[in-house]
């Protein structure tokens, strides 16, 4: 009898705890969740000795447009650039004759003045 009326008083108290932690959590639209970082993928061309690299910002669009392209003259001094616009190097991935790289910064990210 005893054991009926622990294990029916343990029962009780899980569920209200159950009932009580759901009643904290609120619901949040889509719209209003924001990630910290915000992501780019540069997509470099083959890297020649004489006339440099050409590279593509992505930044999210759903095109990538030819104004978009950038020429520097290696991938390191494209990845240098977007470093000092506040961007971290996250990976380096090739794929064929292109070099991927994905990039990311704080939402919040402000260019301290030199």
């Amino acid at each position: 009898m005893k054991q009926i009326i622990i294990i029916t008083a343990l029962l009780i108290l899980a569920t209200s705890f159950g009932l009580s932690a759901q009643s904290n959590v609120t619901i949040q639209s889509k719209d209003t969740i924001q990630s910290k970082y915000i992501y780019c993928r540069m997509m470099c061309g083959a890297e020649m000795a004489r006339t440099g690299v050409d590279v593509w910002i992505d930044y999210g669009r759903k095109e990538i447009r030819n104004e978009d392209k950038v020429h520097f003259v290696s991938i390191i001094e494209a990845v240098n650039h977007m470093a000092d616009e506040g961007w971290d190097l996250l990976t380096i991935y090739p794929v064929s004759t292109l070099t991927y790289c994905l990039m990311r910064k704080p939402r919040n990210y402000d260019k301290a003045p030199l």
